[in-house]
């Protein structure tokens, strides 16, 4: 018997019994399509900032779908004073 250890940021505690081998493939494949996996245990501040970094992206590649507005380097420049 496997073991997965979800991490969220709320106060929420949980537990779950997955018996059926489809339903836990299922059950990976939902968690692996939304959050970032971790390589180490516990996860290291390395891997804290990766998911911190892949979740800005998603949410900056969802702005520019459905906006359609980019935004100029030299600006990104300028704001973060490089």
């Amino acid at each position: 018997m496997g073991e997965i250890i979800v991490k969220i940021p709320s106060r929420t505690n949980r537990q779950y019994v997955v018996t059926d081998k489809a339903d836990a493939e299922r059950l990976l494949e939902a968690i692996d399509a939304i959050a970032v996996r971790v390589k180490s245990n516990p996860a290291s501040r390395e891997d804290l900032d990766y998911a911190e970094d892949v979740r800005d992206i998603r949410a900056a590649l969802s702005e520019l779908r459905r906006t359609g507005k980019t935004h100029k380097w030299s600006d990104a420049k300028a704001d973060l004073g490089l």
